[in-house]
């Protein structure tokens, strides 16, 4: 998978083991803003913080800017606005190498003010837009700064240019749910650069209902892209990037700056809420500040805009675009193409008229094409006819002869398919210049009785397509031959009207088997389209031949805890609440083993492990037992060390901001970022659980003979000394090596202990509870975490799926 296609949120779980990754999402597009109307209940909560915020600038002469009602405090809640926060600033610092080394002008050349709202007298930007209730102000930077750098590039401030947002989130991040939001500029820009987005017509976006909608552009969509992007840093750098268009940057936003109407802003009051991506487009020496562009609609702040002070924070990096003329794809769409489907199909065809939704030019400056198709084989045969365009510039036509010399009727009939292919070489009407090319192609395609079903294998969470899986298709319970997937399509040619399966004969260790019908009318509808399959099991490789298994546990809600009168209940064992889960994650299949944490640490602290005198002398190999003797702490730090293992950025932190957590400090858990995690323990529940509601995932009570199966406990480990780690069968064993729960984890009840993120809470009562992440602090005097699952020492009621346990971290 790769990581500019795809997204991931990873946690680890493991006291004593269990590994864990988590698979999530978050994407956007673009609407307007609203108008500011009476105060209501929304408004009404920011009136403390309104006075609060008006007194700190009046008590200090030197703030000139003003607070006051907008389109957030109208339609947002002060927590409500963390929501708005989705830039995700990188942990690494990047090459300070900029694109625009040997074209920006001396520091000395700089103009004393700059702005692209006002460059020449010319408004450059595109309108405002509203990136709604969704944490998608990535993509709204992204997608607005290409469109500056568009209209730039081709000279032209009044070009109509609005591209999707919507488009840009959903197929970068890839398929995440916005809500919340949370996104790296440098993933979104790799994203323009490779893939680019489409106009916002095409996949429009609504700040109402977003997620989880979304339709694939038709086939040959245009693309907008950039041609390459880079850091930019130090503010003289800026400046002169800004001389090329604006940039994409990121702020703090502390508790006051919603609020913000009008002036330069300078935080004066609050805390931090989050980060923000904004486009930065001018600045002004004298004023001492830049003015930037925000996706909070029109209706707030400086018609959309703010000015904010030199030396205020921003994230210290911008993103500077680089696009050319050549590479505007501003293109007109095909609407019509004429003679209609079916009705190529005799020597009586003598015109092909394609009409467009825009203006072209002449053939002469644009060299146009129309190419036919066959669909038997590569058979392409290209028209030679003579072409003309309509007065409006909107349609094209070509006149016969056809084909090449291919002039009879009978060999077009018999076409399986036939696609006229549109090709338009060169820039388009209203654009200056012919350097570069543009080719964009639109297909059009004529049915006829033999069909060809293609398809796409990928997966249900991410969307990710599955190379080289085996495809076969029959029909009446016969066969008619098989394929494998190439960059996860196939497709099978030579198909009559009738009922077809096509069935994904893959590996049920990795993925479900599948099996799809499709039918096929005399008109060539019905033909299929995507096919998803379910992943339950994934493996990602360690180094050194280790790897690490994976399983896919789904999203949903379950009941949390136990009743009263259940037998073996502890008094702190959670009182039964529904939670509800709202994204499937990945989760290591069984717990964390010392030869996996051996080749992450480098260490292997285990009490059950022989020395190399014993190992020669018959001590059995231990390396695939259950890794123990390890702190919360050394879990989370096996956990920012698997991070870097797998090249992503580490989710845990200490007190300043550093990777690299020691005894003592404090620990925060970055929920966005990319890395492993340990779980939290409504999701270690809940995937122990795997929709079971009994005292055990097998079974609804104790029964000693059915929990020798699935466990290792009291009852099939204890053999002579428990201090003595070489006893018969004494202390931890091999993992996976009792039967799994529903979902393919093994080991979730006994062999040892595991860590979750949670600090512990004592058992309270409690409603319902969606995503819930516990405590974010210790245990009273004496801190403590969470530990769930018992272990090979414990009684029947310490392996109990609702046993709650804690130790310090």
């Amino acid at each position: 998978m790769g990581l500019s296609n795809l997204r991931k949120y990873f946690f680890l779980l493991s006291f004593l083991g269990l590994v864990a990754i988590y698979i999530s999402g978050c994407l956007s597009g673009s609407s307007t803003g609203g108008t500011i109307g009476p105060i209501n209940e929304k408004e009404a909560a920011w009136d403390t913080a309104l006075g609060q915020v008006q007194s700190a600038i009046n008590a200090n002469p030197a703030i000139k800017w003003s607070a006051g009602q907008n389109y957030i405090t109208q339609n947002f809640t002060p927590s409500e606005t963390k929501i708005l926060m989705g830039f995700i600033p990188p942990t690494s610092t990047p090459s300070t190498t900029s694109i625009l080394n040997n074209l920006r002008p001396a520091v000395a050349t700089l103009p004393t003010s700059f702005s692209w709202l006002n460059k020449n007298g010319i408004n450059w930007m595109t309108s405002v837009k509203n990136q709604g209730r969704y944490g998608t102000c990535v993509a709204f930077a992204c997608c607005g700064t290409l469109e500056a750098s568009l209209k730039i590039a081709k000279n032209d401030p009044n070009a109509n240019i609005d591209l999707s947002e919507w488009y840009l989130w959903y197929k970068g991040t890839p398929g995440e749910n916005p809500d919340p939001g949370g996104w790296y500029e440098h993933y979104a820009s790799d994203f323009l650069k490779e893939e680019g987005t489409v106009e916002e017509t095409i996949t429009p976006y609504s700040g109402a209902k977003l997620f989880p909608t979304f339709s694939e552009p038709p086939a040959n969509t245009p693309n907008f892209k950039i041609k390459k992007w880079d850091w930019q840093t130090g503010d003289e750098s800026v400046k002169a990037a800004l001389a090329k268009g604006p940039l994409v940057g990121g702020i703090p936003v502390y508790s006051d700056f919603p609020m913000y109407t009008k002036g330069i802003y300078r935080h004066v009051w609050g805390e931090l809420v989050g980060w923000h991506a904004i486009i930065l487009v001018g600045y002004d020496d004298d004023q001492k500040c830049w003015v930037c562009k925000n996706s909070w609609s029109a209706s707030w702040g400086e018609n959309g805009y703010f000015r904010i002070a030199y030396g205020q924070e921003f994230y210290p990096y911008f993103f500077a675009y680089t696009t050319e003329e050549s590479e505007v794809l501003n293109s007109p769409t095909v609407i019509t193409v004429q003679p209609g489907e079916n009705s190529i199909d005799s020597a009586s065809t003598t015109v092909i008229m394609v009409t467009f939704d825009k203006p072209i030019v002449a053939p002469a400056k644009n060299p146009i094409k129309i190419q036919i198709s066959t669909g038997l084989g590569s058979n392409s045969y290209e028209l030679t006819g003579n072409f003309s365009v309509s007065s409006d510039n909107r349609t094209i036509f070509c006149s016969g002869p056809f084909f090449n010399g291919i002039t009879s009727a009978t060999v077009y009939v018999n076409f399986p398919t036939a696609t006229i292919t549109v090709t338009i070489d060169g820039v388009f009407a209203g654009l200056d210049g012919t350097s570069g090319s543009v080719n964009k192609i639109w297909s059009y395609f004529s049915k006829r009785s033999n069909f060809g079903i293609s398809g796409k294998v990928a997966l249900d969470t991410t969307k990710e397509a599955l190379d080289n899986v085996p495809v076969e298709i029959k029909r009446g319970g016969i066969s008619l031959g098989g394929t494998q997937t190439k960059g996860g399509s196939f497709r099978f040619e030579g198909l009559v009207a009738g009922n077809y399966e096509i069935a994904l004969a893959t590996d049920s260790t990795i993925y479900h088997p599948e099996k799809f019908g499709i039918h096929f009318n005399e008109d060539g509808s019905g033909v299929g389209d995507v096919i998803y399959i379910e992943m339950v099991k994934k493996t990602i490789d360690l180094g050194g031949g280790v790897q690490m298994a994976l399983a896919k546990i789904p999203s949903g809600t379950f009941t949390m805890g136990c009743p009263v009168d259940e037998p073996g209940r502890w008094a702190d064992d959670w009182l039964p609440h529904q939670v509800t889960l709202t994204k499937g994650f990945l989760m290591g299949i069984h717990e964390v083993t010392q030869a996996q944490y051996l080749k992450i640490t480098g260490s292997n602290p285990s009490f059950f492990i022989p020395t190399q005198t014993e190992f020669s002398s018959g001590y059995p190999d231990t390396s695939q037992n259950p890794v123990e003797t390890v702190s919360w702490l050394d879990c989370i730090r096996y956990c920012n060390a698997l991070s870097a293992n797998q090249g992503l950025a580490a989710c845990y932190t200490d007190q300043g901001g550093s990777p690299k957590i020691d005894d003592g400090d404090t620990v925060t858990c970055n929920w966005t970022t990319n890395g492993y995690r340990l779980p939290t323990e409504a999701e270690w529940e809940y995937a122990c659980r795997a929709g079971s509601t009994g005292m055990y995932y097998w079974g609804m009570t104790y029964d000693q003979a059915q929990m020798k199966q699935y466990c290792w406990y009291d009852m099939n480990t204890w053999v002579g000394s428990w201090t003595d780690p070489h006893a018969a069968k004494g202390g931890t064993q091999p993992v996976g090596t009792r039967l799994p729960n529903a979902w393919g984890l093994y080991d979730m009840s006994g062999n040892v202990w595991e860590w979750c993120n949670d600090w512990w809470e004592w058992q309270s009562a409690r409603g319902p509870q969606t995503d819930p992440r516990g405590p974010l602090s210790g245990l009273q005097a004496k801190e403590a975490c969470i530990r769930r699952g018992g272990g090979w020492s414990f009684f029947w009621d310490g392996c109990r799926t609702a046993g709650r346990f804690r130790g310090e971290p």
